[in-house]
């Protein structure tokens, strides 16, 4: 898998506003704040960091404690992918009869809190709509 059929994985799920804070590909060797940072290094190697989406980026560990290092881009985006992927949820979709009947639900709640609202008004002596 290479960095861009990443992003498009990442983007299926939270959508494209989304894919900059949680997955990003650092060519020069910098580290950028995101959830997941894939650094390139010289020779080809890469590396990953785990960012607070402001202005830290921690090294990601293996468990010896040593800097977690992929070979290939192909091996770091298959790693990230993992990594993230449980995290992420998916997006649910709804048949145009599950949407009607979600919007017609809401519009019951909102009548019934209407018809609450205009009883307490009536029974307290607040002024009337």
């Amino acid at each position: 898998m290479d960095y861009e059929k990443l992003r498009e994985l990442v983007r299926e799920r939270v959508g494209v506003e989304g894919v900059p804070r949680i997955i990003s590909l650092a060519h020069d060797g910098k580290p950028i704040p995101t959830v997941i940072c894939l650094v390139k290094h010289e020779g080809g190697r890469f590396t990953a960091t785990r960012g607070d989406l402001r202005t830290i980026a921690r090294p990601v560990l293996n468990e010896a404690g040593e800097e977690l290092t992929f070979a290939s881009e192909a091996d770091a985006c298959a790693w990230a992918w993992q990594d993230l992927e449980p995290g992420l949820g998916v997006t649910p979709t709804y048949s145009p009869e599950e949407e009607r009947e979600s919007l017609a639900s809401g519009d019951r709640q909102r009548a019934r809190r209407e018809q609450r609202l205009r009883e307490w008004k009536a029974a307290s002596g607040a002024i009337s709509d």
